[in-house]
């Protein structure tokens, strides 16, 4: 009887360890950090390569989300544009939060996912241009027969929204 409740106590012992467990970052991999306030948005770096890409929202430490946003082609500068003035047509977004840093900030660096605190996402890209849209973001007002168009020199995206740029 001794030892089956020894071997039930270690049993119960490391399947307790090990629901505690949580992913972090791979060593070597892309990440790049947000900073998604109700007043900015900020990617460091915002350009990366094509393939898993890891986003750790860094700010608001108390927990924050942010909505990713893509087009079935890569985002043109139009795209971009008709997006900052609240056009979601053709889009797919996708909300990520909110993030959770546990207790002392023990979760931070943690991947996030269904139940488990975390303040990091795990996306798989493609090459071109997409959207972080931060919880600060509304649509601007534009005039609805008139398409905003781009600044000849560029796109400046306003100061909810950033743009993340994914190389091949």
């Amino acid at each position: 009887m001794g030892r089956s409740c020894s071997l039930i106590v270690a049993i119960v012992v490391l399947v307790g360890a090990l629901a505690g467990c949580q992913a972090s970052v791979p060593g070597g991999a892309q990440l790049v950090h947000l900073v998604a306030t109700q007043s900015e948005v900020r990617l460091s770096p915002a350009t990366v390569h094509a393939g898993d890409v890891y986003i750790q929202l860094d700010e608001p430490l108390d927990g924050g989300s942010f909505i990713f946003t893509a087009e079935n082609a890569p985002m043109t500068d139009n795209d971009l544009e008709r997006l900052a003035h609240g056009d979601l047509l053709g889009t797919i977004q996708t909300t990520y939060g909110p993030s959770c840093s546990g207790p002392q900030g023990a979760d931070v660096g943690h991947l996030s996912g269904p139940g488990v605190c975390g303040d990091v996402w795990k996306l798989t890209l493609a090459a071109g241009r997409y959207a972080i849209l931060g919880p600060g973001w509304l649509p601007q007002r534009s005039e609805p027969s008139v398409a905003p168009t781009a600044n000849p020199a560029g796109f400046i995206a306003p100061s909810t929204m950033a743009v993340i740029v994914v190389l091949p």
